[in-house]
């Protein structure tokens, strides 16, 4: 790395030295990034991801050394992602998807922005880095129960085989919600005392 971070800024035109700018023309401007942004070590190519209420959700992009970066929106799905963290292995880009929801449009009608929809499918998306951006993403549907990945730890590839780590919520996030607050009129409880994480292994 040559110690560049990726950074947004409301003015593209004025990046600082300190960071590099990822907004590029076209950009769905109603989104997030990622708090997780993965470094390539061999490359030292910057990988990260952007995901929104509105389509495309979930949009990944390279920003190489040079400062250029491209980009490939994720396919069609069924719903928006809080998509926080993923995985990077040599060959994948792999952010789970899981039924925490995230729009802001709901603040204006009095509700949280955050919602958890656990009737809802899980799954994962997978950008190709070889060849990237002239790629297609792929989302995997997953039969597993509703869990929350928020974070993500080790992710490696052994021919067709993809192994993918992680502390996992089981069946909702430790995220307070609309209903915690209330069913107890004293306030809901938070994070570890909501729901309890484990290691998960897809």
């Amino acid at each position: 790395s040559n110690g560049l971070v990726p950074g947004v800024h409301k003015d593209p035109g004025k990046p600082n030295a300190h960071t590099r700018d990822i907004v590029p023309d076209g950009l769905n401007t109603h989104c997030a990034f990622t708090a997780h942004p993965k470094w390539d070590p061999d490359t030292g190519d910057a990988w990260g991801w952007s995901f929104s209420h509105k389509a495309p959700f979930v949009t990944a992009y390279r920003v190489r050394t040079d400062g250029s970066v491209d980009r490939v929106a994720a396919p069609d799905m069924l719903y928006a992602p809080n998509a926080h963290d993923g995985w990077l292995t040599k060959d994948y880009l792999a952010i789970p998807v899981h039924p925490w929801l995230v729009n802001p449009d709901r603040i204006v009608e009095g509700h949280s922005a955050y919602d958890w929809k656990p009737e809802l499918p899980m799954g994962l998306l997978l950008f190709l880095l070889a060849g990237f951006p002239n790629v297609q993403a792929r989302f995997l549907p997953l039969d597993v129960p509703p869990e929350c990945v928020i974070h993500t730890l080790a992710a490696n590839t052994q021919g067709n085989v993809l192994t993918l780590d992680s502390p996992a919520f089981e069946g909702r996030p430790a995220w307070p919600f609309e209903s915690d607050f209330l069913n107890n009129p004293e306030g809901a409880k938070l994070f570890f005392a909501l729901a309890s994480a484990s290691m998960t292994r897809w």
